[in-house]
């Protein structure tokens, strides 16, 4: 599995998924790493799991990339995101990414709670379903200095929806080109 090769990971490694296959799994990130894939159709990690979220970020110096996210989120505790780090995170790069959402949870493609100095880049986020206020990309609880540009979000759901939501916490964060 994916959490497999993390736990096994040393510092600073960088796994590369070398198939197109799909994992069902969560997979929480607790170390310095890269998660990427080398080919043109990349492997799926779908959380099945509608308490959890697809990726979960607890370290810092992390870089996810080329990979496609799915969390269905039919039901559940998950307010997050399908990709999240939170808990005073720095230097958090999610890449090039395909991130998909479903299921009537209201749950973000992207969260970043107190994640500071970090770069949101060239992602195509796609979260349907929910009723609430969701977001393709959230930024709340204090994260600053981040780095959004160049990706494609879309939202197709009722209530209020927005692609970027930003809370009053946060500082320094710049946006440009979603």
């Amino acid at each position: 599995t994916i959490q497999q090769a993390i736990n096994a990971a040393a510092t600073g490694q960088v796994i590369v998924i070398t198939n197109t296959s799909e994992y069902d799994e969560t997979v929480v990130i607790n170390k310095s790493i890269t998660l990427t894939s080398n080919t043109s159709i990349r492997p799926t990690v779908s959380s099945r799991n509608a308490a959890l979220t697809a990726i979960n970020i607890t370290a810092d110096n992390v870089t996810v990339s080329k990979l496609h996210l799915v969390y269905n989120a039919s039901s559940g505790s998950n307010t997050f995101g399908t990709i999240n780090s939170a808990g005073g995170r720095f230097n958090i790069t999610i890449s090039n990414n395909t991130i998909n959402k479903t299921g009537s949870r209201d749950v973000h493609g992207i969260s970043f709670s107190n994640t500071n100095v970090s770069l949101i880049e060239l992602n195509n986020v796609n979260v349907t379903g929910g009723s609430a206020d969701i977001y393709d990309i959230s930024l709340s609880s204090g994260a600053s200095d981040n780095t959004i540009f160049n990706n494609t979000l879309f939202i197709n759901k009722t209530g209020t929806a927005r692609s970027l939501g930003m809370s009053s916490a946060n500082r320094n964060n710049i946006s440009f080109n979603n």
